[in-house]
Formats: C-alpha cells, structure tokens, sequence
C-alpha cells in the first residue's frame, strides 16, 4: 500500500476517513494510518474520525476534548453559522456567529469545548443542512475520585458534575485544588 505519492491532502484525508470506518485494520493500513495521521497532526489539522485510530497511534489529547461542527462545501468559501450553548433547560436562541476553518479544500471545521449540562445549538445554511455533521466531545466525562485529570476542563466539568448532585464538600476540596493549580501554574509562566 504506497502512499509516498500522495502530496493531496484531500486524498489522503479521503483513504483515513474509508480506514476510520473499517473495523479492524491490517498490519499494513495500520502503518499508513500512523504514517498519515503524524502527516497531518504536525501541521495542527486535526480531524474528529482519527478518534478511531487512538488504538494504533497516539493522537492529540485536544481532539478528544472538543466538540467539532464538520460540513463539506465548495473549496474557498468562508463559511459561518448561528450557534449558542445551552446550559439549562431553556433553549436560547442561536445568535452567535461562528466562522468555520477550512482544513483541507472543501472541508470545514468549528470546534467547541463544552462542559457537563451544556448542549450546543447551531442553525447552518439551509444549503449545508445535508453535509453537516457534529462530534460531541469524549472528554468531557466526570471522572471518579481517585483519578487524575489531564486537563482543567476535566477538573472544571466534574466540579459542575458535583455541584449538580450536591456533593459540596467533594466540590469544595477541587474548588481548592484547582486554585492551587492555577497559582502554581501562573507562577511558574511568569518565570519563563
């Protein structure tokens, strides 16, 4: 299976999107998926079905973290939407604009970091309704007592996670812990 060829994103993206969805690979696409995914990764694109090859290679903790809206379009365009975050029970309306990047040619991606309780509504062109898709994020989990935390957002999420079900005392010894980190944190970039 050569690949060495390949200088389009657009393919190479194309055969990663096809391995995603097969359920077991073979030695050799294990190694193109590892090869192509590196490709991309060390140019800062990222796209939401490498989740799928965590097992065969190792991926970017922020892809696991954020929610992504995916559309495809016409190459060059500058795409936006309407969006808000809800995070009760009543529904606000989507008079947010976002604007989409495009990753490769025709390939569009906003991302989002949503926490416990928070759902995200978007309204896109009536002309993109069809080739839009969302990854809500795998992240974002509340994680037990005795775990730790591999980013502030997961710390922030299970401090909203323990607020909701009334452990205070829980959410009050994170609350201290999380000020902790932060000081020591901003300490230590006012040094560098």
């Amino acid at each position: 299976m050569a690949t060495e060829g390949w200088n389009d994103d657009m393919c190479r993206a194309a055969f990663l999107k096809y391995l995603s969805k097969k359920e077991k690979l073979e030695e050799q696409e294990i190694s193109v998926v590892r090869e192509e995914v590196e490709h991309f990764v060390n140019r800062g694109i990222l796209f939401p079905f490498f989740r799928h090859f965590k097992k065969h290679t190792k991926l970017p903790k922020d892809l696991f973290l954020m929610t992504y809206v995916v559309t495809r379009d016409k190459a060059g365009r500058q795409i936006s939407f309407d969006y808000n975050i809800q995070s009760g029970v009543e529904k606000p309306e989507c008079n947010k604009k976002a604007r989409m990047m495009e990753v490769i040619p025709g390939y569009y991606i906003k991302e989002f970091v949503l926490f416990h309780g928070e759902n995200l509504l978007y309204k896109m062109p009536d002309e993109l309704v069809n080739t839009t898709r969302i990854y809500e994020s795998q992240a974002m989990k509340a994680k037990g007592e005795t775990e730790e935390y591999e980013n502030r957002f997961e710390m922030l999420n299970s401090m909203l996670v323990n607020q909701e079900i009334g452990e205070n005392q829980i959410l009050i010894d994170k609350i201290d812990r999380y000020l902790k980190l932060s000081t020591i944190m901003e300490e230590n970039l006012e040094i560098i």
